[in-house]
C-alpha cells in the first residue's frame, strides 16, 4: 500500500511539473562600451524567480578573449557569482563540437521545430540607434539592420506563437559615431514540452 501511494505521488509530481509554465524575460542593453544582459525565469505565478545577470563584457585585443562577469539569484538571494574569460579560439572550438553533436542526432531539427511551436512570445521590443560617421554608410547599414530584424521576426512568427505585434525601431544617426540597442523579449512554455524535447534528443543520441 505504501509503495502504491509512493508511485501515485511520483506520478502526480511528474504531471504537475509537466504542466508547469515557465516564463522567461530577456533584457539586453548595449550603449557604447556599456553592455548588460538579464535573463529572468519565473514559475508558479512568480513565486519561483531565478535571475541571471551579466553586467559587464570587456574585450581583450591582445588575448582575443572576452571577460564575462555574471551573477545568479534565486528569489532575490544571490546563489552564484562567476568571472570567466572566454577566448575566441575556445568559442569556435565549442561551436564546432556542438555542430558535430547535432549531426549525430537524428531528426534534431524536427524535434526543435515541434518544441518551438509550443513557445509563446508575449513581447518583442527591439530598438537600435547607430551612426558610422558617414551618412551614406549609415543609411546602407540601417537597411541591412531592418532586413535582419525582419528576418528574425519572420522566423519567430513562423515557428512560434506570436501573441502581440513586435515593436521594432531602427534609427540611423548621420552625424557622429555611436551605437545603441535595447532588446526586451518575453516568452513562455510548459516545462513538459521542454522535457519531452530533451528526452527525444537524448534518446536519438543513444540510438
Amino acid at each position: 500500500m505504501l509503495l502504491l501511494s509512493l508511485i501515485v505521488l511520483i506520478l502526480f509530481l511528474f504531471i504537475l511539473l509537466s504542466l508547469l509554465r515557465l516564463t522567461i524575460t530577456i533584457n539586453l542593453m548595449h550603449a557604447e562600451n556599456d553592455d548588460s544582459l538579464s535573463i529572468r525565469v519565473t514559475a508558479l505565478f512568480g513565486i519561483i524567480r531565478y535571475t541571471f545577470t551579466m553586467p559587464l563584457l570587456s574585450f581583450s585585443e591582445e588575448e582575443a578573449s572576452v571577460d564575462v562577469e555574471s551573477e545568479g539569484s534565486l528569489n532575490n538571494n544571490t546563489v552564484e557569482k562567476a568571472n570567466n574569460k572566454i577566448s575566441l579560439k575556445t568559442l569556435f572550438k565549442n561551436m564546432e563540437e556542438f555542430q558535430l553533436k547535432i549531426k549525430q542526432i537524428a531528426d534534431f531539427h524536427s524535434i526543435v521545430r515541434r518544441f518551438l511551436n509550443h513557445i509563446t512570445v508575449h513581447q518583442l521590443h527591439w530598438q537600435t540607434a547607430f551612426g558610422l560617421g558617414d551618412a551614406a554608410a549609415t543609411g546602407t547599414a540601417a537597411g541591412i539592420v531592418w532586413t535582419i530584424k525582419g528576418g528574425i521576426v519572420t522566423f519567430v512568427s513562423t515557428y512560434m506563437r506570436l501573441k502581440d505585434e513586435p515593436l521594432l525601431e531602427v534609427r540611423p544617426i548621420f552625424q557622429g559615431v555611436t551605437s545603441f540597442t535595447h532588446l526586451e523579449c518575453m516568452i513562455s512554455f510548459r516545462l513538459g514540452h521542454a522535457m519531452g524535447a530533451a528526452l527525444k534528443i537524448v534518446r536519438s543520441m543513444r540510438t
